[in-house]
This record gives C-alpha cells, structure tokens and sequence, in this order.
C-alpha cells in the first residue's frame, strides 16, 4: 500500500497481508474512491461500481431520558 504523507509531502510503501480502513462510513468510501491506480481504475473495492451507492451512516443519538 502506498500513502503521501500529507505534512511533508513525501510517498511511503508499506506491505502487510490485511490492511484496515478504519474511518467513518462516508469517508471511507471517499479514500477507496480516491485509492484509484492502474490496477484498480475505479478505486480499491469497487470493481462493480457500486462502492458508495447503497450505505447509510450512523448518527449518534442522544436520549435525554431523565
């Protein structure tokens, strides 16, 4: 997997068996939309386009019970 730092700008490698993205619904599907490269034209994930058209993220509710 490859990431851009973005402070300083600069590309790192890192290898692992299991990578995990762990990030809020919406901005999950965002970074695998935006993982696009050759290998996967439309993104990590999305091989059948339909990363990001049927989710629902969860909002926290607060019960003011007293």
């Amino acid at each position: 997997m490859e990431f851009i730092d973005r402070l300083a700008k600069t590309r790192h490698l890192a290898t692992a068996e299991t990578v995990m993205l762990c990030a809020s619904a919406i901005e999950s599907v965002r970074i695998l939309l935006n993982s696009a490269d050759d290998a996967h034209p439309d993104g990590l994930g999305n091989s059948n386009g339909l990363l990001g058209r049927y989710f629902i993220d969860q909002v926290p509710s607060v019960s003011l019970v007293r």
